[in-house]
């Protein structure tokens, strides 16, 4: 009965993606670190802060967990016509009102840890980012609410897409806000300005092809994703596309960032296993055989993009931790 509850929970909140936003807002403020020479002391700062890295993965963490249970229970009518078993609300494990609570309580705990222990800017951004996502998920007492983006199919994926980066960027301006005597350059820049553009590309493709579960419901419920309006054929190749892309300039991002040649090799061993995956995902969408049900090979997508997640965060945190630690 435990166990079926804690499933129910990390399920709910998606918890290894709420765990990825921390490790990306650690990596942000590191990056930060790296790019505007600041590595000298980073173990004596790291260390005397160590706090204060731990908030900012929590703070990443919850909001970005209370945006994926609220995503549940707005979406619960579309996920029960979907047979959708994998979320806790249609299984019956957990309660509405349960959901509720517990969206409240994270993103409560989320916005004052930041008040709390950061900055204003820090605070803004993040309480802008919870906004965001409540907007993302908002729905009428009727389900037609022009608010509700989750039915904009496009803006709605580009503004999911926006909460894979923004961690990273919440960490970079932690770094300079809390640092203050930074030097930015144009090196800097352009890293930054790339993870977002990587970021936002691979992930939208991703949201794309995670559209491809749910054509049924989202048709009844009038949302408008690109497999709902073009079609699935196009979906798939548009998806791919912008996945393969945003995976692309994660290796340009690699050779601009890691100058030793240690932990440019570390993050590139990570890229090429996502880059193995994303070959994975390629074989499941065109060439799979035609038995296996399309509900099947689009749940095994979802998983296998979610692993090149993981695989792209730890390439750059691998590289980063290296490149560190070599400059001393």
């Amino acid at each position: 009965m435990i166990m079926k509850r804690i499933r129910a929970y990390w399920d709910l909140t998606r918890l290894s993606l709420g765990i990825l936003a921390g490790l990306a807002a650690i990596n942000g403020a590191l990056f930060a670190a790296l790019l505007t020479k600041q590595t000298t002391n980073l173990v004596i700062f790291l260390t005397q802060n160590m706090v204060v890295f731990l908030v900012g993965f929590l703070v990443a963490a919850s909001i970005v967990s209370a945006a994926m249970a609220l995503n549940d229970y707005s979406d619960y009518p579309i996920d029960k016509i979907n047979n959708r078993l994998d979320r806790p609300l249609v299984r019956g494990d957990l309660t509405r009102r349960e959901v509720l609570y517990l969206i409240i309580g994270l993103y409560l705990f989320g916005i004052i840890l930041s008040i709390l222990f950061f900055n204003l800017i820090i605070s803004i951004s993040t309480i802008i980012f919870a906004l965001l996502s409540i907007l993302y998920s908002y729905q009428s007492s009727t389900g037609e609410s022009k608010l509700n983006l989750k039915k904009k199919g496009i803006i709605g994926n580009i503004i999911v897409s926006s909460s894979y980066f923004a961690p990273f960027l919440l960490g970079v301006i932690f770094w300079i806000t809390y640092t203050k005597n930074v030097s930015l350059n144009f090196r800097f820049f352009a890293v930054v300005v790339l993870f977002i553009i990587g970021a936002l590309f691979g992930t939208l493709g991703r949201e794309i092809l995670k559209g491809l579960q749910d054509v049924e419901g989202d048709r009844l419920h009038a949302v408008t994703t690109l497999a709902v309006t073009r079609g699935e054929s196009f979906a798939k190749r548009v998806g791919f596309s912008l996945s393969a892309f945003g995976l692309a300039i994660f290796y340009l991002l690699a050779f601009l960032t890691f100058q030793h040649l240690y932990s440019l090799v570390s993050a590139l061993t990570f890229l090429v296993l996502a880059s193995v995956f994303l070959i994975r995902v390629f074989f499941i969408l065109f060439l799979s055989p035609s038995n296996i049900p399309a509900k099947q090979r689009y749940k095994k997508v979802r998983s296998v993009t979610r692993l090149i997640l993981w695989f792209v965060i730890g390439s750059l945190l691998l590289g980063t931790v290296v490149e560190i630690l070599l400059s001393f």
